[in-house]
């Protein structure tokens, strides 16, 4: 152990840990003092103004025993008795220059050292203001009575000319209708009262410093202690710790015999234990170094270690042969490998390792394009994993640096590939289309020629089912995804088409509820030509005699993903005596037998106003075709 730690541990800490406890008593007893203070002081103040009351109270009542014993044991006139006692009364001072004055409850001052007379209005003093007047009055309310009374008020404290609250006491003499008071002003209470708590607060003060004294005493030997016993364990110590060094720096174990104390003994016990087991795994690194070196050599994948702790970066020297570099010419730090990094590719490149650093992803993996020593660019894959201590920090990341140029190179080759694949089947549909096309306006320049009604309308039946099957194949030609088809669009477009073709535009109207489904070219051309058919029939036949029609096309996909083909109109329905299973019809043949056949499905006729049919089935997979 060193030798601060162990002051640390064996001076520094008790001591912290007495001083914060003295401190604690301390302050508990000052507390404790404090409040003891503040009860005391409160108490010494309300008992010195009690006996202050009782002292002003006194003077009175002596003042007026002694005119009651003139008056009785003297045999001198009324007015003669009253001239002496107002004469002793004005000569009488007591502390703080304190005196006794007398009012008649007429008004008139009979005595007082400050004010004489009477105002022409009547008042009882010599007014100098309002505040004056309403003194002397409550004086003479308090003061009307034989037992007298006190009154605070603010009053002039004439030797040092300012107003200052004063405590009076006041007695009414019905004799001669007297009105003795005296008083003392509350300032001078204060000071004494404040004299006698700053004896107290002394007293406290001389207290608390003896408690220090004996609490600095007390320190010095506990300190003194301390440092004998802490002086006397790193002697010990500090000869187990040179025996330790030995030990492991031989790999043997330490002997127990030379051991002084007891306790150290154990240690020693336990420290030869982890001495050997170091010396075990000292072993098992310097194999597991060994073979992760040789990982490093045989490996076709550079190697590559971040560590955050120490800020130091790893690259293997196979990471650096990919780019062309030796050992010695690539640098192992952060900024020569952001400089080989293309531009376009740091900010992917910063964004995978921040996701993966703060946890966002499992792993950190990300392609970039690193510039080697002949100035070309190759494809790297990188891939590594974190490491995070306890508390969330990360420690280091080490990964694998592999060369995908190849397979980059593939892939381009493959995309370019797919494009033109797309580009010819979208082709082909075009002139599948075209072809369709240029058949369905042979037929029509052919059904000019005839003039057979039955034969003409054959060659426009003929006519909407190609237009049926073009228009699935310029759809193709028109989207991105040649592999489904939207049904909404497309069946829309085969509708509208039929009713131009049979001229009935404004006399139907169609009503085409197709939710998301998309088909696949081996369902959707099967599922356009039903619908053709079906539309064709309701126009050819439903609405014979009626001005205004409807057809109703309904398609979704039920709960077990199989498609529904609802078609229905309100004509004059289909004949009663009809077979759905055997129709005689040539484009009811056709609808049953694509639905059977082909889409593997089911038709039925429901009963309905007109004609409504349900046809159900099961998306065709796509069969490669040799």
């Amino acid at each position: 152990m060193h030798k601060k730690s162990l002051l640390r541990r064996f001076i520094i800490i008790p001591i912290v840990t007495f001083f914060v406890f003295a401190f604690l008593i301390t302050f508990i007893f000052v507390n404790f003092e404090y409040d003891r203070f503040n009860r005391d002081s409160k108490i010494y103040e309300q008992n010195y103004i009690s006996c202050e009351k009782q002292e002003l109270k006194s003077r009175i009542e002596k003042i007026i025993d002694y005119i009651e014993f003139q008056r009785t044991y003297t045999s001198q006139p009324e007015e003669e008795i009253k001239n002496d006692i107002v004469e002793l009364i004005s000569t009488l001072r007591f502390e703080n220059d304190e005196y006794i004055f007398v009012f008649s409850t007429s008004g008139q001052v009979i005595s007082h050292p400050y004010i004489s007379g009477k105002t022409s209005s009547g008042n009882p003093v010599n007014i100098f203001d309002q505040q004056e007047y309403k003194v002397f009055k409550s004086l003479l309310e308090v003061g009307n009575s034989e037992q007298g009374g006190f009154l605070t008020y603010l009053w002039k404290n004439y030797p040092l000319e300012q107003m200052e609250l004063k405590l009076t006491y006041s007695r009414f003499y019905a004799p001669w209708d007297w009105v003795i008071s005296t008083g003392v002003f509350i300032e001078d209470i204060n000071a004494i009262v404040d004299q006698g708590k700053q004896a107290m607060l002394e007293q406290i003060r001389k207290t608390i410093i003896f408690i220090v004294i004996i609490f600095g005493i007390v320190l010095a030997g506990f300190v003194f202690l301390i440092y004998w016993a802490t002086k006397l364990i790193e002697s010990e110590i500090m000869g187990f710790n040179s025996k330790l060094k030995t030990a492991v720096y031989e790999g043997k174990a330490i002997d127990q015999k030379t051991i002084k104390y007891k306790e150290i003994s154990s240690l020693v016990s336990d420290m030869n234990e982890l001495i050997l087991s170091f010396a075990a795994t000292q072993e098992n690194l310097r194999t597991s170094e060994e073979r992760w070196q040789l990982a490093i050599k045989g490996s076709t994948d550079g190697i590559w270690d971040i560590n955050f702790k120490t800020n130091t970066y790893y690259f293997s020297p196979r990471w650096k042969e990919m780019l062309g570099y030796s050992d010695d010419e690539f640098e192992n730090t952060n900024a020569q490998l952001r400089s080989k990094i293309h531009p376009d590719d740091l900010p992917a490149f910063d964004k995978a390792l921040s996701d993966h650093l703060n946890r966002l992803t499992p792993f950190f993996k990300v392609e970039y394009r690193m510039k080697c020593k002949d100035g070309f660019y190759k494809w790297i894959l990188s891939r590594g994993q974190g490491l995070w201590d306890s508390s969330g920090n990360i420690i280091r990341i080490v990964g694998s640096h592999t060369d995908i140029t190849e397979t980059k190179q593939s892939e381009k080759i493959l995309m370019e590939t797919i494009k033109v694949k797309d580009y010819l089947l979208k082709e082909i549909h075009h002139r599948v289309k075209n072809n369709l096309q240029v058949i369905s306006s042979l037929l029509n320049l052919q059904a000019k020629n005839v003039h057979d009604p039955f034969v003409i309308e054959v060659f426009r039946e003929s006519q909407n089912r190609i237009r049926a099957m073009a228009v699935l194949h310029e759809k193709l030609y028109g989207t991105k995804d040649i592999t489904q088809i939207g049904l909404k669009e497309y069946i829309s477009d085969i509708c509208r088409s039929l009713i131009r073709s049979y001229g009935v535009y404004g006399k139907v109207e169609l009503d085409i509820s197709i939710r998301d489904v998309s088909l696949g070219m081996e369902s959707a051309v099967p599922c356009g030509l039903i619908v053709n058919e079906l539309v064709s029939n309701s126009l050819k036949y439903a609405f014979r005699d009626m001005e205004k029609g409807l057809v109703k096309i309904t398609i979704l996909k039920d709960e077990d993903s199989k498609v529904v083909i609802i078609a229905e109109d309100n004509g004059i329905g289909l004949p009663k005596d009809i077979d759905i299973e055997n129709p005689s019809t040539l484009g009811l043949q056709l609808v049953v037998s694509i639905v059977e056949n082909q889409l593997h499905g089911k038709i039925y006729l429901c009963e309905s106003q007109g004609t409504k049919f349900r046809i159900t089935f099961k998306e065709l997979n796509y069969k490669e075709r040799i």
